[in-house]
């Protein structure tokens, strides 16, 4: 096996495990965006949104993540202690802890650490959270996965 093969396997694997195959404080979005947009020969024309503030990260999950084994369901439970946000990444290989979760309006992030049989991997969750939804990818070393979530319980 060479080298590029063993690190190709070594990334599969890893992905296989975080999907269950076989870290700042809670934010809500709150806020105003404001665009303005002029065609030739129109008046200006000033669009304001404000998010809901009811959005944020914590609370119970399940993902959906297309890997090359299949399609797998991970669950996420995200809670807020002190200002701090951590949980737990539970797939059929049992949990992972989160250690700490960053937040950043409706954008977060959150690494794992997995242990596979040739070692271990660190892979990153970024991604987006709007009301009950979240998107996003997996990074590990030789590349990304896109993610999707719903909440299914606070």
């Amino acid at each position: 096996m060479t080298l590029n093969q063993l690190i190709t396997t070594f990334c599969t694997l890893a992905l296989i495990s975080l999907s269950g195959c076989s870290n700042e404080p809670a934010t809500s979005i709150t806020g105003e965006a404001t665009t303005s947009q002029t065609a030739p020969g129109a008046t200006s024309k000033t669009v304001t949104k404000t998010a809901t503030p009811s959005t944020t990260i914590a609370g119970e999950w399940t993902l959906t993540i297309d890997t090359p084994r299949g399609v797998q369901n991970p669950k996420v439970q995200i809670s807020e202690a002190n200002g701090t946000l951590s949980g737990t990444y539970e797939s059929f290989r049992g949990p992972i802890d989160i250690a700490s979760v960053t937040v950043d309006g409706n954008r977060f992030s959150f690494p794992l650490i997995l242990t596979v049989p040739i070692g271990e991997i660190e892979v990153n969750y970024e991604g987006t959270i709007e009301g009950d939804r979240m998107v996003g990818l997996v990074k590990n070393p030789r590349g990304e996965v896109p993610f999707s979530g719903v909440r299914t319980g606070s």
